[in-house]
């Protein structure tokens, strides 16, 4: 799942596809570097990031999600390309902007909040019949690493209990469990330690999950983030030089069990998940 956003204020790529001709040109060297989804958000949801309204959102993705409808058409300057199948996903937590994206041309909502942001997302991803990544976290942007919200029990445990009832609140709400896939929420409401025990535990996280919701699909959002540059001692570098810190990441990820790996990245995680595919066939032996 490569990451494209159009904000001005990401933490790692903050403006670099700001404007439509250069979002495009992201999206499709993404696709020609191995994307098998397109993820566009027009939202930080970095800790301490401000929140901005559906309507500001909307202005920020719409008319990228237009340019891409063009482009899977034909009709667009990347017609040369085989990107007419690659699904759109929109992050986001507001439910308006998710039904627009869906009429847009995206394939997949993709909620950091898993529906706790906005009362109405459940129903209205139901209403679309679109798929729905439902992501652990605890209070927002602005209060998800406080001291009260990155304490945990048992991390696995708790995390995956609380994405079983998030899951039924959607199930309940009208969404297929089928078309549910779970994100632990790497580095939201976690600690490095939080993180890490989640990346190396995903196999117990995905059994503490209540059925039917063991055998979804399990992202991994780790790319770039802050904890990865804590570890390798350089927190205060630019985020993209923890690219390298997070392939490292994103092959063990693969190689516990997540099954779609978001990333900035495409080509070199594209390498070191491949590689992580090898080991992991070569296990069975």
């Amino acid at each position: 799942m490569g990451i494209l956003n159009v904000t001005p204020d990401s933490f790692s790529d903050g403006g670099k596809y700001r404007h439509v001709d250069t979002a495009i040109e992201g999206a499709l060297a993404m696709i020609r570097d191995g994307a098998d989804i397109l993820d566009v958000g027009g939202q930080s949801t970095r800790p301490g990031a401000q929140r901005i309204s559906a309507a500001e959102e909307w202005r920020r993705v719409g008319p990228v999600l237009e340019a891409l409808q063009q482009e899977r058409a034909g009709r667009g300057r990347g017609h040369d390309h085989d990107h007419g199948h690659v699904p759109i996903s929109i992050d986001t937590y507001h439910a308006e902007v998710a039904a627009k994206a869906v009429r847009a041309g995206a394939n997949i909502v993709n909620d950091v909040s898993g529906g706790t942001l906005d009362e109405a997302m459940h129903e209205t991803v139901a209403d679309l019949g679109v798929s729905y990544v439902l992501m652990h976290m605890r209070g927002n942007p602005q209060t998800m690493q406080s001291a009260e919200h990155v304490s945990y029990g048992d991390v696995c445990a708790d995390v995956a209990s609380s994405l079983t009832a998030s899951a039924d609140r959607a199930v309940d709400a009208g969404i297929e469990s089928w078309r549910l896939i779970l994100d632990p929420g790497i580095g939201f409401a976690k600690t490095i330690e939080g993180s890490t025990d989640l990346i190396a535990n995903l196999e117990r996280f995905r059994s503490h999950l209540g059925e039917p919701y063991t055998k979804l699909p399990v992202l991994l959002g780790a790319s770039r983030k802050r904890f990865l540059g804590e570890i390798i001692g350089r927190a205060d570098d630019a985020a993209s030089n923890r690219d390298d810190a997070s392939c490292a990441v994103n092959a063990i990820g693969a190689l516990h069990g997540a099954n779609i790996i978001r990333t900035h990245n495409v080509r070199a995680t594209k390498d070191a998940t491949m590689v992580a595919d090898a080991i992991i066939n070569a296990m069975t032996c």
